[in-house]
């Protein structure tokens, strides 16, 4: 009887420590681009700006300066996510992780409408957010294989599209179409408030200011 009881702690303990690492490595969302390797090195872009024809128009500058200016210009939209993205932002170096070597797996929550029709261009996982991380461990996954190869403006555009899809996605949002036009919004010529709210009550998103 002992030795069952034994068995049966053992057994219990184990099943737990196996349910907590398999929601630790849950896929929860991500980000996507359009990868053309016909070009070298190959192209990286966005698909939010590819989608929303957003034009590379910031050079060389830092992509955290680029990162933290367009959270200003997020939070005088909505204090809410602003203030969201600007916290997860603060524990960047925490928060994500760059892996090399890697391909990510694909998450079908795009519901985009066109690609290239090149054959050399093809849409790919470039980043991931785990739906659950421990306090210790990464939310964020990026894979350093495109990211090395992207501009500055799009790897701001995708840092910034996996915190506002995190939000939203807390929100209830199961694809990343919102987060795609707001992040498009965001950095387009003149990025405007009222096109903002527009768009947020246009996709039905749950958010206040």
């Amino acid at each position: 009887m002992k030795l069952a009881c034994n068995f049966l702690i053992v057994y219990t303990c184990l099943a737990l420590h196996a349910n907590v690492a398999i929601s630790q490595n849950r896929i929860g969302n991500g980000g996507d681009a359009v990868v053309c390797e016909n070009k070298k090195p190959f192209s990286v872009v966005l698909l939010d700006f590819y989608e929303n024809k957003i034009e590379d128009s910031l050079g060389e500058e830092d992509y955290k300066k680029i990162v933290t200016k367009k959270i200003e210009i997020l939070a005088s939209w909505s204090k809410t996510l602003g203030r969201s993205v600007n916290n997860i932002w603060l524990s960047f170096d925490k928060k994500v992780e760059f892996r090399k070597n890697i391909e990510l797996t694909d998450i079908k929550d795009s519901n985009h409408l066109f690609l290239p029709d090149q054959k050399n261009c093809m849409l790919r996982q470039i980043a991931i957010r785990k739906s659950t991380a421990s306090a210790d461990e990464a939310l964020f996954v990026i894979s350093e294989k495109y990211w090395s190869q992207m501009s500055n403006m799009n790897k701001a555009g995708l840092i910034l599209h996996e915190f506002i899809y995190d939000y939203f996605f807390h929100l209830g949002l199961q694809d990343s179409t919102a987060a795609r036009k707001v992040n498009a919004l965001l950095f387009s010529d003149k990025p405007d408030k009222t096109q903002f709210w527009k768009s947020i009550n246009t996709l039905k998103v749950p958010l206040y200011p």
